[in-house]
């Protein structure tokens, strides 16, 4: 029996010895580093995300701002049967509370939202039911809000941070977390680091159940900077509503700063169903839309840019002194480059044309002549001197820089040699040229400046940049002159932009969807709306002292004249009668 008890004794004092080890590892050779994890269980840290900052115009209204939202939690520490509780809650206030806690309820988290940016009078009914409801919790935060006019394709739009995006920014040492809200698009994403701000946080000391006792720090965040637009919102509502049921894109330009004034992209789409987290029903819609409202057509949408290219190919070709002003054809209403004939839009000519007259009536036998004698090469020289075939220095991401075609080019990406007869086309803004709207408020920058291009920007204090066209002034006011004319003479094909007691000067400009032979084949009334041709018109004024210049292109419009121009009209009838006019 002793023998046994000595056993048993020495059992005993050899659990005490493991015990005091353990005891003497995690209470002095480790306590140091417990101690740490205690403290660090006793005080939790909340973060307080900042306030998002603001966009302006360039009047100071706020184009997208912040607003208070309220979200509605339950606390799952008070509620046995969370599922009941809710279906009875949810019939009384008429919200499906039971979906959002199963959608939201595997957080981790003892609040479980139940409902996302709740009415005032919910509200309201919250605060005064607190009392009766204690498992009900709301809790504030600031939702992005767009204001009208939308301008998204400039502006852009925010959405939940993807994990693609969280390694991202983490890569670059900036801390997001899994919830936030990031710029997708547009100035929302390219301003993104300073419109978020910096976050604060709170530190509290809590129990052993995670009940705050009392908090202990608070570090307020600090709100995002504002980012000021060059966009005058009086003439971007102005634009929305002329192209308001049309396809194509409005850009109105200073020329004398490149500062962007305007910015339509039509069809457009509303940012604020993605700032409060659109749906897979509502995306799906916007993007399978065959008139892509996504699209930002005023520096993706690539055409050629039709007749608005002969006041370029003019001066190309009074500087290279191949013609002068007085320099006349005589068009029959055709044009023969070995064995292809090239009509003019008007069937039985224009008889003897000038310069002049060639811009004024839009005569496409003149310029088919002209630039025949000029050559591919020429003409896309003086092309990329406008600025066609680059980017405008805009600060938004995406934009194309549309197409100059040269016999390098075409042997390099076609693998085929250049021919003759695809020069003609080129002279009149078809062909293999491309351009953007943008591109081509640009070009007309330089011409109404008689020679300065400037760069585009839709940032302000933005300092203004650009090149000087080595072009001789003289040939500016030449072609200015039949521009001019475009708009006051009566045989111009752009007088729907007449504004009273203003001197403008512009250019139409029509191009083909589908070849000329085919579109002969069938009556043009039964043309489909695919099939129709683009209309175009670009114009800057006052002539004298331009401060504004706008490009407009309907899709599918048909003639620049009737489709574009009105709209150039009245747009600029509504720029110079504004009360707050003052030529700036």
């Amino acid at each position: 029996m002793d023998k046994r008890l000595n056993i048993f004794r020495i059992l005993i004092g050899f659990f005490f010895f493991l015990l005091l080890l353990r005891f003497w590892y995690l209470q002095i050779y480790n306590g140091e580093k417990y101690l740490i994890y205690s403290r660090k269980n006793m005080v939790r840290k909340w973060r307080i995300p900042p306030v998002r900052g603001d966009i302006i115009d360039r009047n100071g209204k706020i184009l997208a701002g912040t607003r208070p939202a309220y979200d509605l939690y339950l606390d799952t520490r008070f509620v046995k049967k969370p599922i009941v509780f809710l279906r009875k809650l949810g019939k009384k206030l008429n919200l499906p509370l039971v979906k959002n806690y199963l959608k939201n309820r595997y957080t981790g988290l003892e609040l479980v939202k139940i409902a996302e940016d709740i009415p005032r009078d919910l509200l309201a009914w919250v605060e005064v039911h607190k009392v009766f409801y204690p498992e009900l919790v709301v809790e504030v935060w600031y939702r992005r809000t767009y204001f009208k006019p939308y301008i998204p394709h400039v502006i852009g739009y925010i959405g939940k941070i993807s994990e693609g995006e969280l390694k991202e920014f983490k890569k670059y040492g900036l801390n997001y977390y899994y919830g936030d809200w990031v710029g997708k698009t547009g100035i929302e994403r390219l301003f993104e680091r300073s419109l978020r701000g910096k976050s604060g946080y709170i530190e509290a000391l809590v129990d052993a159940q995670g009940h705050v006792l009392r908090r202990l720090k608070e570090v307020l965040p600090k709100p995002g900077r504002e980012v000021s637009l060059t966009i005058d919102s009086d003439l971007q509502s102005e634009g929305e509503k002329l192209m308001d049921g049309k396809v194509g894109a409005l850009v109105a330009v200073d020329p004398r700063n490149g500062e962007v004034l305007a910015w339509v992209s039509s069809p457009w789409y509303n940012p604020d169903a993605f700032a409060r987290g659109i749906d897979p029903g509502e995306w799906e819609e916007l993007a399978i839309d065959p008139l892509h409202p996504l699209e930002n057509r005023v520096i993706r949408g690539a055409y050629p840019p039709g007749s608005t290219f002969k006041p370029i190919v003019a001066l190309g070709a009074l500087q290279s002194v191949i013609i002068s002003p007085s320099y006349k054809i005589f068009c029959k209403g055709f044009y023969k480059k070995g064995k292809d004939t090239f009509r003019c839009w008007k069937k039985h000519g224009h008889g003897w044309t000038d310069l002049h007259k060639a811009i004024v009536q839009s005569c496409d036998v003149y310029f088919y002549t002209v630039g025949d004698m000029m050559g591919i090469d020429r003409i896309a020289y003086y092309a990329k001197l406008f600025g066609l075939g680059e980017h405008t220095g805009i600060e938004l991401k995406g934009e194309r820089t549309g197409l100059v075609p040269t016999p390098e080019w075409k042997k390099s990406v076609l693998k085929e040699p250049w021919y003759g007869g695809e020069t003609i086309p080129v002279t009149i803004g078809q062909g293999y040229l491309l351009v953007t709207p943008l591109q081509m408020a640009r070009a007309y920058s330089a011409i109404a400046n008689r020679g300065f291009l400037p760069e585009i920007h839709v940032v302000k204090d933005t300092p203004p940049s650009g090149v000087t066209i080595p072009v001789e002034r003289k040939y500016f006011e030449v072609v200015i002159k039949g521009m001019e004319g475009v708009v006051d003479e009566p045989h111009g094909t752009g007088w729907r932009a007449r504004v009273r007691g203003v001197k403008v000067a512009g250019k139409t400009g029509t191009t083909q969807v589908i070849k000329e032979k085919e579109k002969n084949e069938r009556k043009k009334k039964n043309i489909q709306y695919w099939h129709r041709d683009h209309g175009w018109f670009i114009a800057f004024a006052p002539v004298d002292r331009p401060e504004i210049v706008i490009a407009v292109l309907v899709e599918h419009g048909g003639h620049g004249g009737s489709s574009a121009a009105p709209i150039v009209g009245k747009f600029l009838r509504y720029y110079f009668s504004r009360e707050k006019y003052a030529g700036n």
